[in-house]
């Protein structure tokens, strides 16, 4: 296949590691193989060999299921198509696309001994059409349950009325106790790459605690290192290593393969701008580790999951409020910390006031609780969107008498006054002061929706800004958790230099329970894991969660402005 296809074109020659996996396709004794792997290792060559296998050397249909419909054109478009325009045998034994028969489309393909169905998840009608002894599931953690459950094995039944069936089930993984691959691989024999050591054959599984570059002190040199012997394999040396490793089980088989193949193993080279893999490797983990003091997880999510091939297990969401009364600090609001450089306002919208937080921002992703006000009076009446205006209109002095004024306020526009809160928005854009509104998605973890998007109410013409709440929960949960792990480390005459959010001596204690009211939860509904943050004052939590919202509202103005 060409370049635009892979990062190998030309004839295929399997990897060491993807021999005996696709040997196990075939393998009478096994039932299902599943494919536990990080990105980039050749997995999706493999699968396109399964299918190329049962269309010319034991012809059969297939059925291939992806996610949604989509991903499933995506495959077709990029992956199968160009194997079959490239590979003479399969060109002669499908038919062309304008044939007559319709035998062949971009989701059904006729071929000679069967046909290749190719069909999203998200359309189980379409399933029920099928019937076919091989079946493929790539990116499974990706799938949801629908009203008939697991979609995953409501495909294996398209082939129940076949003696010698194929099924393979694949797919990066996600969060634990939440991903569909990990549950599969659960019920296998869990076989692990095992490579030996070039200098005392002793066999282990490379993970990212056998790499080094602390003790080389270049990251663009890092080795990987043996457990037994020490010895220091760099990159020319871990694929010749890789190269000579075998499979071996580390559970009782009972019909069901598994293979579970981390990116350390890649036998592919790295990508421009990097020395090596290893080189690469070190340099992602870092800046992911980075990101996630700032951003959230999410980066490092990424990394575990399609680098080191392991489920993402998040730390405990819920803060004790007794623990954030350590952050305070000495600053008394009155004047400001000279750090601040920029300051923003959230605004939570209830029925008979407002409540504001101000919050103020500085370098390496410093922030300061400024000051907390409460604006009563019904938000419709003039007089109190007037007093609002007016606060929000006001000039801080900072400790070297630098005036700062507000530079955004973000005013929610959820509950039943929605309309007076798009009347008071309405003209301030150029001061930025604007209507929000919570995103659809309350997922945390959900990277397909924007953390700030601004769009317009169309029925009351006015900017609105759509906020990904739940993320920037999380990252403020994260932040916050950074900053008392950091207190707990700091020593010296400066404990609070590592912190990087800031509480000042008018933080108390209802303060803080209100700032950490709610909590992640992690729940089924209707056969998809939601995680939602919740407040359950009849669960004990803090029964008011203002302080929470406001921080939220000012810290996603960061992100607009």
């Amino acid at each position: 296949m060409g370049r635009d296809v892979t990062a190998k074109p030309g004839r295929f020659k399997s990897f060491p590691y993807q021999i005996e996996p696709q040997e196990s396709f075939r393998d009478p004794i096994v039932i299902e193989t599943v494919l536990l792997w990080a990105s980039r290792l050749g997995k999706t060559e493999m699968l396109l060999n399964a299918a190329g296998y049962c269309m010319t050397q034991d012809p059969m249909s297939i059925l291939i299921q992806y996610p949604t419909e989509d991903s499933a054109e995506k495959f077709s478009k990029k992956f199968l198509n160009p194997m079959i325009n490239s590979t003479p045998v399969l060109d002669e034994s499908v038919r062309s696309e304008k044939s007559r028969d319709g035998g062949n489309t971009i989701l059904n393909k006729s071929f000679t001994g069967g046909t290749i169905s190719m069909i999203g998840s998200n359309s189980p009608s379409k399933l029920r059409q099928v019937q076919a002894p091989c079946v493929i599931n790539d990116e499974i953690d990706a799938m949801e349950d629908g009203p008939e459950g697991d979609p995953v094995d409501l495909s294996y039944k398209r082939a129940d009325n076949y003696r010698y069936s194929m099924q393979i089930s694949s797919s990066t993984p996600t969060v634990k106790g939440s991903s569909r691959i990990e549950a599969r691989m659960d019920a296998t024999d869990k076989r692990h790459w095992h490579v030996p050591c070039w200098k005392c054959n002793h066999e282990w599984v490379i993970t990212r605690e056998h790499l080094d570059w602390q003790s080389v002190g270049e990251i663009e040199d890092p080795v990987i290192v043996c457990p037994k012997c020490g010895h220091a394999h760099d990159d020319q040396y871990r694929q010749k290593i890789v190269s000579g490793g075998l499979w071996i089980p580390t559970a009782p088989f009972f019909g069901y393969r598994g293979y579970w193949l981390n990116a350390y193993n890649t036998l592919l080279p790295a990508k421009k701008g990097y020395r090596n893999r290893l080189h690469q490797f070190v340099s992602e983990y870092l800046l992911a580790i980075e990101k996630s003091k700032t951003k959230g997880t999410g980066s490092l999510m990424v990394y575990v999951n399609t680098v080191e091939a392991e489920t993402f297990e998040e730390k405990s969401v819920k803060l004790d409020a007794h623990q954030l009364s350590g952050l305070k600090e000495t600053y008394d609001q009155e004047k400001i910390p000279d750090g601040v450089l920029w300051m923003s306002a959230g605004v939570d919208t209830q029925v008979d006031r407002f409540e504001v937080d101000v919050w103020g921002f500085g370098f390496n992703d410093n922030a300061w609780h400024i000051e907390t006000k409460v604006i009563l009076g019904d938000p419709e009446r003039k007089e109190t969107k007037d007093a609002l205006d007016e606060y929000l209109l006001s000039v801080w002095k900072t400790e070297d008498d630098r005036e700062i004024k507000l530079g955004a306020a973000f005013v929610d526009s959820g509950g039943n006054k929605t309309k007076a809160v798009y009347d008071f928005a309405k003209g301030k854009a150029g001061r930025r002061i604007f209507a929000i509104k919570g995103a659809s998605s309350s997922n945390p973890y959900d990277n397909t929706v924007e953390v700030v998007k601004q769009g317009t109410s169309k029925k009351y013409r006015v900017s609105l800004i759509h906020i990904h709440t739940a993320k920037i929960k999380k990252q403020l949960y994260d932040k916050i958790r950074d900053s008392l792990s950091a207190a707990k480390e700091a020593t010296g005459d400066e404990p609070e230099a590592k912190q990087t959010i800031h509480f000042g001596k008018k933080c108390d204690d209802e303060f803080f329970k209100s700032l950490v009211s709610e909590k992640l939860n992690k729940s089924k509904v209707n056969g998809k894991w939601l995680h939602k943050w919740r407040h359950d004052p009849s669960k004990g939590d803090y029964e008011r969660n203002e302080r929470l919202d406001c921080t939220v509202y000012a810290f996603a103005s960061k992100h607009q402005c």
